[in-house]
């Protein structure tokens, strides 16, 4: 899955323009699946003993860019995320919005009795990305034909505008994670279908 990539200069958002984030716990409703992005990005990068130096060479993103996603201070677009994972040879689903990623959102997920299951094991390397992120548009419009919902469907649905949603969908933008996994939501689609036209491959 892994082999072919090429290393590109990451796409990400300024710090001076990054989403400032503070993660709430909810009692009894589902967080946001990628709320755990800094967690498994910190997991991901100790595992196999890389600095975050080092990760963010490999990635060709910004040390302090990589710092403020590992931290949860910044929201990062999927390129980014894609570019992080590519070096750390894991998937981006899984280190977007973890395994429940390959699946449609589901509110509450029952766990009880589940047993755990293990993260994806790193295999660090310098290699180029596939770009999968960018079949976005495609997959977005298929989605959005087939549950037969407007761009201003979708823009009430997850409180983001009919013009982002037709930026997104025309290739002129690159969405962030959070605002990808909001739209797979509000079509029933997995956010990891729709951001890297990945299925699960670690079932």
């Amino acid at each position: 899955m892994l082999s072919g990539y090429s290393l590109e200069k990451s796409i990400f958002k300024p710090l001076t323009e990054a989403v400032l984030v503070a993660p709430v716990l909810t009692s009894g409703v589902k967080n946001p699946l990628w709320f755990g992005l800094g967690e498994r990005l910190l997991a991901a990068r100790e595992r196999c003993g890389l600095s975050q130096e080092a990760l963010s060479v490999m990635a060709g993103i910004n040390e302090s860019a990589a710092r403020h996603i590992e931290i949860g201070r910044s929201v990062p677009t999927l390129s980014t995320v894609e570019n992080l994972a590519c070096a750390l040879g894991i998937s981006p689903t899984w280190l977007a919005f973890g395994f429940d990623g390959f699946e449609a959102w589901r509110e509450r997920v029952p766990r009880k009795g589940e047993p755990e299951r293990a993260p994806p094991t790193p295999k660090p390397a310098q290699r180029p990305c596939p770009e999968t992120y960018r079949g976005i548009p495609e997959r977005l419009r298929l989605a959005r034909e087939q549950s037969g919902l407007s761009m201003r469907a979708i823009a009430r649905a997850t409180e983001l505008s009919a013009q982002t949603i037709a930026l997104i969908e025309a290739g002129r933008s690159v969405p962030l994670i959070s605002n990808i996994e909001a739209i797979a939501k509000s079509l029933t689609v997995s956010p990891g279908w729709l951001a890297f036209g990945e299925i699960d491959e670690y079932e």
